[in-house]
């Protein structure tokens, strides 16, 4: 009996060491309005982590869910992907990726195919579910932050880190890590991590206006203040894709535009937006 009592802490740190798990959830949001939630678990086995995901929100009174999981070394090199349900009201997604011996099993829908890995690739099954880009973000740092990334079944990416964001959280200062993704939508992706890598905010900055917001649930009530700074982010990265040369390009105006207001969710038409600088310094009217 003494001896058990005596086996039994190391026991528990023994199984404790084999199966650990991490957890998350986030808040999804159209122009900041509630439609939704994402939650996942990490496990922690040995060493691989299996990220499984459920991913859930409503359209126009329509259910659109989403299940993955995704399994990746501690090391953060990927070793599957499964996901399956719904990305839009009219869109499914059904794939399963699987890495063995540099050879890539896909299958998307009922098509099946083999391929060679190439190096720096990634499983991503599109901007959703969050949780699969945050494991991506930790790939990419560990592999040096390279310029671009390969994704499974088909595409690339880029990321770039773009320095801290300072914020006021519970009265404490909170210092999050900002990076841009572009790739998997039309536009980018704005994503702010805390200094581990955990996913706190992820922001959509779609060419064709459908923004997607994810929040960190305990982090919900800085969700105005990122939405805002996003905004300011996003004019600067299609300034940035205009090639304007700041000397001699300091003032731009999108005339004929839409925009809408993220607190009352109201839709704006036929505006004009006046931007120096970087940064929106008037808007108004169209008066044609």
């Amino acid at each position: 009996m003494k001896k058990l009592l005596f086996l039994l802490p190391a026991l528990i740190t023994f199984f404790y060491s084999i199966a650990q798990t991490d957890s998350g959830s986030f808040y999804l949001h159209k122009f900041a309005q509630n439609i939704g939630r994402e939650s996942y678990t990490v496990a922690h086995t040995g060493n691989t982590l299996t990220y499984t995901v459920d991913f859930k929100f409503t359209d126009r009174g329509q259910a659109v869910p989403l299940k993955a999981q995704l399994v990746t070394t501690t090391a953060h090199d990927p070793v599957s992907l499964l996901i399956r349900g719904s990305t839009s009201r009219f869109s499914t997604i059904n794939d399963s990726i699987s890495i063995q011996n540099k050879k890539v099993t896909i299958r998307v829908d009922d098509s099946l195919y083999t391929e060679t890995l190439k190096p720096l690739t990634f499983p991503v099954g599109g901007y959703s579910p969050g949780t699969v880009q945050m494991a991506l973000l930790q790939y990419w740092k560990k592999h040096g932050e390279p310029r671009s990334i390969a994704l499974l079944p088909t595409g690339s990416v880029s990321i770039t880190r773009q320095g801290k964001e300072e914020l006021t959280f519970m009265d404490k200062k909170l210092v999050l890590d900002r990076f841009v993704l572009s790739g998997l939508i039309w536009g980018n992706e704005i994503i702010w991590t805390d200094p581990n890598g955990k996913l706190i905010c992820l922001i959509t900055n779609d060419a064709e206006g459908d923004k997607l917001e994810m929040m960190e649930t305990a982090y919900e009530s800085l969700l105005p203040e990122l939405i805002s700074r996003g905004a300011t982010y996003g004019m600067q990265l299609f300034a940035a894709s205009m090639k304007m040369d700041p000397t001699k390009n300091k003032t731009l105006a999108i005339v004929g535009g839409n925009v809408v207001d993220v607190e009352s969710g109201q839709t704006l038409r036929n505006q004009t937006i006046i931007i120096e600088n970087g940064l929106i310094r008037e808007r108004c009217r169209c008066l044609y």
